[in-house]
């Protein structure tokens, strides 16, 4: 019998249910498990990492475990640790996204890696100046400064670019908290200010290196990606569902 670690394959199948057995049985091909909060998504995806080592099918020197947040990033390390594979790297998407950004960057577009925002709030500021909004938005108020931060984010994550924003939002069925023509403008400014200043956001940083993947196919042979496959990637994904 295979092992990993200390563990057999079959151990590491002893703590799951039957849905999640099935998971973790499925090694090979892109999988999708759709489940709500605390059913146990974390703990099928991992055991399904480690039973894939202990067979053979996954190398878990070439998996990268994805999350949205550095806390499950965390429980995936540990879980994985318990797992008997530790070699696994698991971060948060955007964690791995900016190790490769800012790897890659020189060859791909040349120059210094741009400067990663922790906070919109002072370029808002500004951009909210530049759109001679000041009068209208106030720049003091936490909550507006949130507010469109959000609304910013997004439209990036829509891939809706500035100059497309007004009549896409125009065409949601939930309004932004914020006049759209005025939010607009601030969303125009935000990224002029960005640029200016050489800086990417969370969401540059996605949107970026997409399109290096694109833009450089020695990159993607390197990152061991292509368009068609994401071969030795588990990627654990949040992702909302729609009847539209």
């Amino acid at each position: 019998m295979e092992t990993v670690g200390n563990l057999r394959a079959e151990e590491i199948l002893e703590a799951l249910d039957n849905e999640q057995r099935a998971v973790a049985l499925a090694t090979r091909g892109p999988v999708c498990v759709i489940a709500g909060a605390g059913t146990g998504k974390t703990r099928a995806i991992t055991h399904r990492i480690a039973y894939a080592a202990a067979i053979g099918t996954m190398d878990p020197h070439k998996v990268l475990a994805l999350t949205f947040t550095a806390r499950a990033a965390g429980e995936m390390r540990t879980r994985l640790r318990s797992l008997g594979v530790p070699s696994v790297a698991a971060r948060t998407i955007h964690a791995a996204a900016l190790k490769q950004l800012t790897f890659f960057w020189p060859q791909v577009f040349g120059g210094r890696t741009p400067d990663l925002l922790t906070t919109k709030s002072g370029f808002l500021t500004e951009a909210i100046k530049r759109a001679q909004l000041q009068g209208e938005l106030s720049i003091t108020s936490r909550d507006l400064l949130r507010d469109i931060a959000t609304e910013i984010e997004w439209a990036k994550v829509s891939q809706i670019a500035p100059s497309d924003y007004l009549n896409e939002s125009l065409k949601r069925t939930v309004k932004p908290r914020i006049n759209p023509e005025q939010l607009a403008k601030v969303y125009t400014a935000y990224e002029s200010v960005k640029q200016q200043e050489r800086a990417i956001d969370f969401e540059d940083v996605l949107l970026l290196t997409t399109a290096m993947i694109k833009k450089s196919a020695k990159f993607a042979k390197e990152f061991k990606i292509n368009t068609d496959s994401l071969p030795w990637m588990i990627t654990r994904i949040f992702f909302r569902c729609s009847s539209d």
